[in-house]
């Protein structure tokens, strides 16, 4: 009869933005070892869809890696105010008086993760919504 073979893991919450190799070594109780590896492909899934919300706004891409292009459809876009706020409600971009084909904005400073955009027409809030930052 074989003798049992004792086995054991360590797990760690995981959650990977590329590809990733995990690999196991398992020891039986003669101390006899063998190893093996699985590399698992990550495609990226935001659950972010582009906005089309009856504000108009469109952020394209989103997600971005160094800038994407923000448009209003159906206002007058000297009229408006973008702002773009982190998790924490800091406000880390403030755009006045956009120009006809929309606004450019780029990473800058920005950490990877995840944006709200607010649309402002004077003082008065029209719409929002979300960005992800690689």
């Amino acid at each position: 009869m074989q003798a049992p073979i004792q086995l054991s893991a360590v797990v760690r919450a995981h959650n990977p933005l590329s590809d990733v190799t995990y690999t196991v070594t398992v020891t039986d109780a003669s101390g006899c070892t063998d190893q093996d590896s699985v590399s698992i492909t990550v495609d990226l899934c935001t659950g972010i869809e582009e906005s089309t919300s009856n504000t108009g706004i469109t952020i394209n891409p989103n997600p971005f890696g160094s800038n994407t292009l923000i448009k209003v459809k159906g206002k007058d876009p000297h009229t408006l105010t973008i702002r773009v706020f982190d998790l924490t409600g800091k406000e880390v971009e403030c755009v006045i008086s956009i120009k006809e084909g929309g606004l450019q904005l780029e990473k800058g400073t920005l950490s990877p993760g995840l944006f709200f955009v607010q649309l402002f027409e004077g003082k008065k809030h029209i719409g929002a919504s979300k960005l992800l930052v690689h």
